[in-house]
């Protein structure tokens, strides 16, 4: 690290400005006061790791250096657009804009445009594709406000001739009518197959990556992986399914932005997944609380998530797992722990369709 003329901050060997004590880019920061039009103590709030001395600092080094750090900004901009562009669309994504495309073609070809007008609009045009087998129904016109014919519900319903011209294409397409199926017995049948208690205890020690949702401002969900840790409360009695209760810890830093969202609202949920060959899936749905320093010891916790990830809970890994927790130390990190108050574990492995799934559950039924 080389000093500059300016308080704070310092230039990495590869010629990085950056925010002396800290990992965060000079760029970073300038980039949200560029982008977000930031006031330097909104940006000071949004890092309360950093001083305020040391933001002005920050912007005062890019007012300094602005041709250098516009054409820096300019670079990571124009690369990251080349790789969007040269990065190979998945095979899955190029299949469904196929569909799609396909299924606009022959809404096009049947109707003579991409919209249809729904047969209990009321003269109301929906942005919708209309499926085949109701586009005999659509071409009746909507019942008047004047005519009283209408379901037990109170809304309006097809005209006989509409309701036995769709049972018409109905056979004409092979598609059979709908059947209302019978509810299961009893309550204790599940829609999906519980994992056992067992399989979740030795699940939840397996290094799975997880996603947590969070809450933007706006109350749209915000995803992201992250590193996890189950401490189970052996204290406790076993819940719902024989579940023994516990906690989960997430580790993270200021700079980023769950964690900022965590900070101001702590409603989220986590979903680890995994494929063969335990193909299942976990969720928790509940609050995030904030452990920070120095009124709280994280580092013990870290220590944990690094060997379980890090590590993969082999001791030959031990040279790797100092290595990644000595640098763990020079960041501005905190602790998360979510404490669950709706549990989901999945196991796909016995899941064969509602049939099997409901002989499944009748058999685990307690």
């Amino acid at each position: 690290m080389t000093p500059t003329a300016h308080a704070h901050i310092v230039v990495r060997d590869d010629g990085v400005p950056m925010i002396d004590e800290t990992t965060m880019k000079v760029v970073e920061l300038v980039t949200e006061y560029l982008v977000d039009g930031a006031s330097p103590e909104e940006l000071q709030q949004s890092h309360p790791y950093l001083s305020l001395g040391q933001v002005l600092s920050a912007l005062s080094y890019y007012w300094d250096h602005k041709a250098e750090m516009d054409a820096d900004m300019r670079r990571r901009f124009e690369y990251a657009e080349r790789m969007r562009h040269e990065t190979p669309v998945p095979p899955g994504v190029e299949r469904l804009r196929r569909l799609r495309s396909a299924t606009q073609r022959r809404n096009i070809a049947a109707n003579g445009s991409e919209r249809a007008r729904h047969p209990n609009a009321r003269g109301r045009h929906l942005a919708l594709p209309m499926p085949s087998t109701f586009r005999a129904v659509a071409q009746f016109r909507p019942r008047r406000q004047s005519e009283p014919r209408a379901s037990a519900s109170g809304r309006a319903r097809p005209s006989r001739v509409a309701r036995s011209c769709a049972r018409e294409v109905f056979r004409a397409e092979g598609t059979p009518g709908r059947r209302r199926q019978a509810r299961p017995a009893t309550s204790t049948i599940l829609a999906m197959p519980r994992m056992s208690a067992d399989d979740l205890a030795h699940y939840l020690t397996e290094p799975h990556v997880g996603v947590i949702a969070t809450l933007r401002a706006d109350g749209s969900p915000y995803t992201v992986p992250v590193w996890w840790l189950w401490k189970p409360d052996s204290a406790s009695p076993p819940g719902e399914f024989g579940y023994q209760p516990g906690e989960i810890w997430i580790t993270g830093t200021y700079s980023r932005v769950w964690c900022r969202q965590l900070m101001k609202d702590g409603r989220s949920s986590l979903c680890i997944e995994s494929g063969p060959p335990f193909t299942a899936h976990v969720e928790f749905d509940g609050t995030c609380e904030p452990f920070e320093r120095p009124a709280f010891d994280i580092w013990p916790i870290s220590r944990e998530l690094a060997t379980k990830y890090v590590g993969r809970n082999d001791p030959a890994n031990a040279a790797a797992v100092d290595a990644f927790f000595a640098n763990m130390q020079t960041e501005p990190r905190l602790l998360f722990r979510l404490t669950p108050q709706v549990t989901r574990a999945i196991d796909m492995r016995v899941y064969r369709g509602k049939r099997a799934d409901r002989d499944f559950q009748q058999r685990a039924a307690p």
